[in-house]
């Protein structure tokens, strides 16, 4: 919610995450999913993010991921 994402879905008990991420400028949407699962001694994060509408993101989606794993890793 700090990234101004809402949360459409999510599962504790399955490790997963979808969220709406809303662009300020034109009002295009991403759909955000992020899964958490354990690995060895610690866990492993899978992270996508797509557009909703048209092909071209200019960038936007890996951004997107980026201020999350940021966040993450603070």
């Amino acid at each position: 919610k700090r990234l101004g994402w809402s949360i459409a879905d999510y599962s504790e008990k399955d490790g997963r995450i979808e969220a709406r991420a809303p662009s300020f400028w034109f009002g295009q949407v991403s759909d955000v999913v992020i899964r958490v699962e354990p690995a060895g001694s610690g866990s492993r994060v899978d992270a996508r993010a797509q557009s909703e509408q048209g092909d071209t993101d200019f960038g936007r989606n890996i951004a997107l991921l980026q201020m999350f794993f940021r966040e993450l890793n603070r």
